[in-house]
């Protein structure tokens, strides 16, 4: 049974660009085999791959990732602190 937390996580999940997008193909699909929504389906694939497919071309990727990275300019060496300590992270062997 699902609690509050895990729907929240599986609800967000699925309205990420690209399960969302490939959620609407993988539906497209299902409708193409009823003989009364096979237009809806073919839409729903259509637009479902245009939009997985144009979001992966370069200028587009960058243009969408440029908004996002305009508002956390890169830091310089002079704006971090020094630190005390170094921790590494590590997995013993067995």
């Amino acid at each position: 049974m699902l609690d509050g937390l895990d729907l929240q996580r599986l609800v967000t999940a699925l309205i990420m660009p690209l399960p969302f997008w490939l959620g609407l193909v993988v539906a497209g699909l299902a409708l193409l085999r009823g003989p009364r929504a096979r237009r809806l389906g073919a839409w729903l694939i259509g637009v479902g791959l245009m939009v997985v497919g144009l979001a992966s071309l370069p200028p587009v990727a960058e243009v969408l990732m440029g908004s996002l990275e305009y508002a956390y300019p890169p830091r310089g060496p002079e704006d971090r602190r020094p630190g005390d300590a170094i921790i590494a992270l590590a997995i013993p062997n067995s």
